[in-house]
């Protein structure tokens, strides 16, 4: 959310992307910033930094050094995070991180509500076929726990549980930047409390950022699919497959468009009602020790926002 309106920011010289809700893809503003993230998303594909492109960077944050030059991008918390804060290092040697945290169990449920609730890399006939949400869940806990790198689906959406492991992404970008150059804030509380999160994020970014406080209120970036519509779409897929009806009867396209639209507005709030308890059992199992380093490391107040926490 932050991303669509960083770019607009006066004192800011935003070098990230943004998303827009109507075309449903992200733009760059410096599309040669984006080539160099590029390089560190997808080191696979690269030998090593373009050089020229270095040297542009180095150029543009010297040319707008009285400006705070801002940089945002989603992959760069998909990736290893490991690799990704050694390799940003190497672009900004002088750079501060800004990390916006969200408990577990809310971003396992909003994952499978964005695209996990769908097969992306599987062969037809079984490409975009629909998988219950305890089928996606018990699969992602299994794949954690294999210890063989080799035999791990290592896609973000099936490694997933070590993406959202919030102890090994900070204690890894620690390594690099120090832990005076961290600063961390919580979505739950932009959510619930958004004078303070936005009285935060201003310090850190030294620039008043409380003109955001009402775009907080009407915006929505990357929806996902509410719980029913997904359901639905489960349901229909187990009996028509991938067969898409309203391109074979075209009339039918205003009715779907209805049945969508009165789903969605029955969106289901509580992610933990959805998790079997050996699951949630899991999920916690995993995290609240890691959680509670983090909470007293950085005094986040993670139990205030339902984080999972031990007791010891």
């Amino acid at each position: 959310f932050l991303q669509n309106y960083f770019t607009n920011m006066k004192g800011i010289n935003y070098l990230g992307g943004w998303y827009d809700n109507k075309k449903r893809e992200y733009f760059f503003k410096i599309p040669f910033v984006n080539k160099l993230i590029n390089q560190i998303v997808q080191p696979e594909f690269f030998t090593g930094f373009n050089q020229n492109l270095k040297k542009k960077l180095a150029y543009l944050l010297k040319k707008n050094s009285d400006k705070l030059s801002l940089l945002s991008n989603d992959h760069l918390s998909i990736i290893p995070s490991y690799s990704s804060a050694k390799r940003l290092k190497q672009i900004f040697p002088n750079g501060k991180i800004l990390l916006i945290l969200r408990k577990q169990q809310d971003l396992i449920f909003s994952l499978y509500r964005y695209r996990g609730h769908y097969l992306r890399y599987a062969a037809e006939p079984y490409f975009r076929r629909f998988i219950s949400f305890d089928s996606w869940v018990t699969r992602i806990i299994k794949n954690y726990y294999m210890k063989s790198g080799a035999h791990r689906d290592k896609t973000w959406e099936g490694d997933y549980l070590r993406v959202i492991d919030s102890s090994l992404l900070v204690s890894n970008f620690e390594k690099f930047f120090g832990k005076k150059n961290i600063h961390i804030l919580l979505y739950e509380e932009m959510i619930k409390d958004p004078d303070a999160f936005l009285k935060k994020l201003s310090t850190i970014l030294k620039i008043d950022c409380s003109v955001l406080k009402n775009k907080l209120k009407t915006n929505e970036i990357n929806k996902s699919f509410s719980f029913n519509h997904i359901k639905f779409l489960y349901y229909k897929d187990k009996i028509l497959g991938k067969l898409t009806i309203t391109k074979k009867i075209f009339f039918l396209k205003p009715l779907a468009k209805i049945i969508y639209k009165f789903l969605e507005n029955k969106n289901n709030l509580f992610a933990s009602n959805f998790f079997t308890k050996k699951q949630l059992k899991e999920i916690k199992k995993i995290y609240s020790k890691k959680n509670n380093i983090l909470d007293k490391r950085y005094n986040l107040s993670l139990k205030k926002y339902g984080y999972f926490t031990s007791s010891k």
